[in-house]
């Protein structure tokens, strides 16, 4: 079942008390970047936005405590209620989601793997780098990915031209279907140290 993602602020937080956070529960997000704007649009105030990072091209990365049945998004207030450094934040967000998803499961298709793990947390194993870097490692030419909601992430090895064509076809539907949870059609590459934009 999906989970519910949602953004605690003033208003909310005087009709119902928030539940008992605390930092393990802290996972990453992968949001496109108009994430931020519709938020603004629904009247969060500008200083309880969530905590948001650049990652590649428009996506970026948010934290969020994750509950049995939602996510409540992170914010500034948040990490000084717990005492955390925000420099520290990306690093225990990653040490607890690997605690979550000890394991990534592979699944091909033709040309074309995709990386799950269930849970809605897919698109966070884009800050794996040795996932990346080593399935990288085993490709012909680049490793291309493509992350069209937060439920699935594709890649292949960009020599495959039936491989791209594959993934450009998910891609398309996938992102559709994703509804409010879309991320992007923009492809990705891993580069060794990060992903770039992909231009085919």
């Amino acid at each position: 079942m999906d989970k519910l993602e949602t953004v605690v602020f003033g208003l909310f937080k005087k009709r119902k008390a928030e539940p008992q956070l605390d930092p393990s529960q802290i996972v990453p997000r992968i949001k496109n970047t108009q994430f931020t704007a519709a938020l603004a649009s629904a009247g969060v105030p500008q200083d309880q936005m969530p905590i948001t990072e650049p990652l590649v091209a428009d996506l970026l990365v948010t934290y969020a405590f994750d509950l049995p049945s939602t996510f409540i998004m992170a914010t500034p207030s948040h990490l000084s209620e717990l005492g955390i450094e925000p420099a520290s934040l990306r690093n225990l967000a990653i040490e607890n989601i690997k605690c979550q998803i000890p394991n990534i499961s592979l699944q091909q298709s033709g040309s074309v793997f995709r990386a799950a793990t269930g849970n809605n947390l897919d698109a966070c194993t884009l800050l794996s780098r040795n996932l990346w870097t080593n399935h990288a490692q085993q490709m012909n030419g680049k490793l291309v990915a493509a992350v069209p909601n937060r439920d699935m992430v594709l890649f292949c090895d960009s020599d495959s031209e039936d491989g791209i064509r594959q993934m450009r076809e998910i891609t398309e539907q996938a992102f559709e279907a994703g509804g409010t949870h879309a991320l992007t059609k923009t492809f990705l590459i891993w580069s060794g140290d990060g992903w770039k934009p992909y231009d085919a």
